[in-house]
């Protein structure tokens, strides 16, 4: 039995409305059948019936949008209210449910399932995994079949997930069996020790030799090195000094050869003075009686540069050549005029005499007896008493005068040329500008190497103390160290034996990480091991491979139910122009169709009745058993309004059922007899819990479809 009552609070504009029920009963059967004319509540009947069950949050696929509309309208409007109070009696079921809604303003609805000992809440979710409400306007019934796969969809989802939960048991099993104590898994695991141990011993063997390898390689090249940068320093440090010394040393030189270039300079000052005093004199007495042929000579004799032919003897010569010359000259002319002048010949000798010897002592400081003169000023004297006897002399004597003042001038030129040179050799040593920065520059090379070798020996008595050997005992045991390994290193260089030792080293870190990883292997197998041995055998050890090829097939199953998902979603939202991508789901296709026929059944098509053998929903069809195809165009929509809610109820999904189907007008009554038959045969079979059914009708009629066959 149904019992029904509510009453809604309706916000008319000029007024306010109350509606309760009137026309329709307030107990209707269990199985009813409603008729009556609009407005007279049949509508509002199934929208609170469902209101009352949730219906408002059945999923879009279940649940057409009009008849949502309606719901939501009655609990969520701002112009109406509603409360309301259903009970449900099911005897065949022993269920008795109340539904309610107490307040008008409040949304609350509360669901009970009451029992002889007393009311228990339902809460939605635990209703939904208990019953089926289904609420459906049949229009367009044949092109809504696809929508009968929804329930269809979900039972695949629900067995989707039993499946994945069968799956993640057996893994929890796979794993309990690898955690326990398994006698294979202990050999297998012992061979396991041993060999690691094995492996293990081999390698601390290679890390032992390899260390020690290193360690000598290490110990020759510290020492080798040591002793290499001790000695180069030392060996620099006597060689600074030396620089230093020699350095003194060119400086003293230095000094030494400055005062010799002084003097021979003075010296060479003096001289050119005096040969410029001497070239005045002979050219005031050659002027006298030298003719035009000679003059040229003269005049280059007279005028060329004493400095220049002194210091560039190779160079300038003309004072040289022309006194050669003028000397032939004189001769030939001496030769002609001896037998002419004779007189103060002797006077002019002495005094030519006296000169030339005194001259030679003018640089001393000497008095004159008797003339209380300086040499210096005597000689001065002499020279102009000479220079007039000559003017006064005949020509003879004046050409045999500037002869001899000549070839003096010549010899004093001569030995000019050879103390000219004496001072270019010393100058051409210049200490100062060469030597001396040939060994300053030896002496910074030295002294920054002196700096770059006691760094460098720094750095091995640094390393030397890292790798905790003693530089001192080094450095007293090197004959001995080096002489055992000369002969395996004594040919590489100093990089080449860094370079080795890093190889060498690295090969030890490398063979001894791996021993260490080998080390925390093995402790955890061993510990692996006892607490293997300190458990039990599992129960299904035996079946260890069976279990594991279950779960293969398990997973293979869990992917075909996600290939099935996507091939009912195919038929129940399909693209155009879709077609099965392999045979496979051509299959899976069939077996649709061929599950659809079932839960339909039979069809009426005109007017006979026909066992419906397969369903092709993609291309809208029927296949009969008889082998008659018909196509959902050709089938009346009564026809098609009882096909598609036979198969709505024949879609369940082990839930109890409540059935609510409004405006279905359009069958008549053969094709609704089948409806009322169906509900019948599914509450015997206790999988209904109500149906209602609103047709519109001239007065308003109740059947009980249970009394009606």
């Amino acid at each position: 039995m149904i019992k029904i009552d509510y009453l809604i609070n309706r916000d008319e504009g000029n007024h306010k409305a109350i509606y309760i029920p009137k026309d329709i009963p307030n107990e209707l059967p269990i199985l009813a059948y409603v008729q009556g004319p609009n407005s007279t509540g049949k509508s509002t009947l199934l929208n609170i019936l469902a209101l009352s069950f949730f219906g408002q949050n059945l999923p879009e696929e279940e649940l057409n949008p009009e008849l949502r509309n309606r719901i939501q309208t009655l609990i969520n409007s701002d112009h109406q209210a509603i409360k309301f109070k259903i009970e449900i009696d099911n005897k065949k079921l022993g269920v008795k449910l109340i539904s309610e809604k107490f307040d008008l303003e409040k949304k609350q609805i509360i669901l009970k399932d009451v029992t002889m000992n007393g009311e228990t809440f339902i809460s939605e979710d635990s209703f939904k995994r208990e019953y089926k409400l289904i609420y459906d306007i049949p229009n367009n019934p044949l092109e809504r079949l696809p929508l009968l796969l929804h329930a269809l969809k979900n039972q695949q989802k629900d067995v989707s997930i039993d499946i994945e939960r069968f799956r993640q048991r057996v893994l929890q099993i796979i794993d309990e069996i690898k955690n326990s104590r398994d006698p294979e898994k202990l050999f297998d695991l012992r061979q396991k020790i041993e060999k690691t141990k094995t492996e293990l011993q081999s390698l601390n063997s290679q890390a032992s030799e390899q260390k020690e390898q290193h360690k000598k390689l290490q110990e020759y090249y510290l020492t080798k090195y040591l002793v290499h940068y001790r000695d180069l320093i030392r060996k620099n440090e006597l060689r600074i000094n030396e620089i230093k010394q020699n350095i003194k040393q060119q400086k003293k030189d230095e000094t030494e050869n400055n005062k010799t270039v002084f003097s021979t300079t003075k010296a060479l000052d003096g001289i050119i003075n005096d040969l410029e005093t001497k070239i005045e004199h002979v050219n005031l007495i050659l002027s006298q009686f030298t003719d035009d042929h000679l003059k040229t000579e003269l005049h280059e004799f007279i005028n060329a540069s004493f400095r220049d032919e002194i210091t560039y003897p190779e160079i300038y010569k003309h004072i040289r050549i022309n006194s050669e010359l003028i000397i032939n000259y004189l001769d030939k002319q001496i030769i002609i005029e001896k037998p002419k002048n004779s007189q103060n010949i002797e006077k002019q000798k002495l005094l030519m005499a006296l000169v030339n010897i005194l001259d030679e002592y003018k640089e001393r400081e000497i008095q004159i007896p008797g003339v209380n003169l300086s040499l210096e000023a005597f000689l001065d004297t002499l020279k102009n008493d000479l220079t007039l006897v000559e003017i006064s002399t005949n020509t003879y004597l004046a050409m045999t005068r500037s002869k001899q003042m000549i070839e003096n001038i010549v010899s004093q030129i001569n030995a000019a040329i050879k103390l000219a040179k004496d001072l270019q050799s010393i100058h051409h040593y210049e200490p100062t500008d060469l030597n001396d920065d040939l060994l300053q520059k030896e002496l910074n090379g030295a002294s920054e190497k002196l700096v770059r070798d006691k760094q460098k020996l720094s750095q091995l008595q640094s390393l030397a103390i890292q790798s905790k050997y003693d530089p001192n005992q080094l450095f007293l045991n090197s004959k001995h160290i080096l002489s055992k390994l000369d002969d395996l290193y004594n040919h590489f260089s100093e990089n080449e034996l860094v370079e080795l030792s890093i190889k060498l080293r690295s090969k030890y870190d490398e063979v001894n990480n791996r021993a260490q990883k080998l080390t925390t292997r093995l402790e955890k197998e061993i510990e692996s091991l006892a607490e293997m041995e300190a458990k039990q055998p599992h129960k299904f050890q035996d079946k260890y491979y069976q279990i594991n090829k279950l779960l293969k097939n398990i997973q293979l199953l869990e992917k075909l139910f996600r290939d099935y998902d996507n091939w009912l979603g195919n038929i129940i939202t399909p693209v155009k122009k879709f077609s099965p991508v392999n045979e496979q789901e051509v299959r899976y296709q069939e077996q649709i169709g061929s599950y659809l026929a079932k839960k339909i059944g039979r069809i009426r098509h005109i007017s006979d009745v026909y066992d419906i053998q397969k369903i092709n929903i993609l291309k809208k069809e029927l296949i009969t058993v008889q082998g008659l195809k018909i196509r959902f165009s050709d089938l009346g929509t009564g026809q098609g309004q009882s096909a598609y809610l036979e198969g709505l109820l024949s879609m369940n999904e082990n839930k109890k059922i409540i059935a609510l189907f409004d405006e279905v007008a359009m069958m008549d009554d053969t094709s609704l007899n089948r409806i009322k038959e169906k509900l019948r045969n599914l509450y015997e079979e206790k999988k209904l819990l109500l149906a209602v059914i609103v047709q519109k009708g001239n007065e308003v009629k109740i059947e009980d479809m249970l009394c009606t066959q």
